[in-house]
């Protein structure tokens, strides 16, 4: 997987309100996170520590898996492998 155009396909399904794409890009990009994937470049995360930006992603998928699901009706479980 490139994790890069993930994050990219995932900025831009929120910006387009496509929540199921952000649903399917966001639960991808967390599984790979969670197995040890590194994080994408992100502009704003730049001068920080990997492991800072790893955890600040994660955070923000997960917000908008919260928030995509609340917009589509669904209930947001954590069953991301870990």
């Amino acid at each position: 997987m490139d994790y890069q155009v993930c994050w990219n396909d995932l900025d831009e399904a929120h910006y387009q309100e496509d929540w199921l794409r952000v649903i399917h890009h966001a639960e991808t990009l967390l599984n790979w996170l969670k197995s040890g994937g590194t994080p994408p470049q992100v502009p704003e995360l730049s001068e920080i520590p990997a492991a800072a930006a790893n955890k600040i992603v994660k955070a923000l998928c997960v917000d908008l898996l919260i928030e995509a699901k609340s917009r589509l009706n669904l209930e947001y479980r954590d069953n991301i492998t870990h």
